[in-house]
């Protein structure tokens, strides 16, 4: 027997939604690409609109627990297709989808909540796990820890001065170096609170984004697929990008402004912001950008 999406069901708040489905314009039969499916929450909206989704995600463990918190009917279930990918590949995975041409693609980036609090792989604070970080365990062979344990000095310097945009890079990378292997996220913790002091939480989360970033080749991966997002839509086809740090933000409007009037029109000039009643739901949507061009 066929078991319903919505077994096990429960609350999954995506960020910035109703902005998504006005700029994305949802329509009933157009198709959608949700690029970073995550629980679905943004795609269980363009179905509930009447929008057919292919929902890309790269995280397995992710998409098994999307299947027990999606709310969709049987029905709605026919228009969603959900792959196991990563966006750098979003234009072979959609041809091969049948999504070779598309009304909207979204591009939500980051960790989920559950990801940082439930899937143990260190990209929390808390709770002694290994210092993992990676999106796709089964396909990526490089943890955060290797990155920290395995770099040179000057590399880690470098590293994290890119990524973490942090003035005390090379302090860090000394500690990182002296406290070596470092291989739990509580004992990274530790020797940052060791350079930042006990409660510089906010510097302490900046490497962990920079280690994350490197794991994952975040912003390489984001720079080599918005083109190929940009090929599979067709015109007048909007493409919807949610970032949550700079270093996202920038690759994103420079992408932007490097093609509007040639492939783009920008349709958000500046980048859209949570309301307030919105962060006072979901503390995510707090430093969420969304950005917006439509194809020309």
């Amino acid at each position: 027997m066929q078991k319903d999406f919505n077994d096990g069901y429960s609350e999954h708040i995506p960020v910035l939604l109703d902005e998504v489905l006005d700029y994305l314009q949802v329509r009933p039969g157009k198709k959608y690409i949700d690029a970073t499916f995550g629980f679905g929450g943004h795609s269980q909206a363009i179905i509930k609109k009447g929008g057919t989704v292919l929902g890309i995600e790269r995280d397995e463990q992710t998409i098994r627990e999307a299947k027990k918190r999606l709310h969709i009917s049987k029905q709605e279930q026919k228009r969603l297709t959900i792959v196991h990918g990563s966006y750098e590949h979003i234009d072979t995975i959609a041809v091969r989808e049948g999504f070779g041409t598309v009304h909207g693609i979204l591009f939500d980036l980051g960790y989920s909540s559950w990801q940082l609090d439930k899937s143990g792989r260190g990209f929390r604070f808390t709770g002694n796990e290994p210092l993992d970080m990676r999106y796709e365990p089964n396909l990526q062979h490089r943890t955060a820890a290797e990155v920290i344990n395995r770099n040179s000095r000057e590399a880690l310097t470098e590293l994290i001065m890119t990524y973490a945009e942090e003035e005390q890079a090379r302090r860090v990378a000394d500690a990182l170096v002296k406290n070596r292997p470092i291989t739990t996220n509580t004992h990274l913790v530790s020797v940052l609170e060791s350079v930042f002091g006990v409660h510089q939480r906010r510097n302490i989360a900046r490497v962990f984004q920079a280690m994350r970033i490197a794991v994952n080749n975040e912003l390489q991966v984001l720079t080599t697929a918005l083109p190929k997002a940009r090929s599979l839509l067709d015109v007048g086809g909007r493409l919807a990008v949610i970032t949550f740090h700079s270093l996202e933000d920038r690759v994103v409007k420079r992408y932007m402004v490097r093609t509007e009037s040639v492939e783009f029109s920008i349709v958000t000039k500046k980048p859209v912001t949570a309301s307030y009643a919105e962060t006072v739901r979901n503390s995510r949507a707090k430093s969420a950008k969304l950005r917006v061009a439509q194809k020309i």
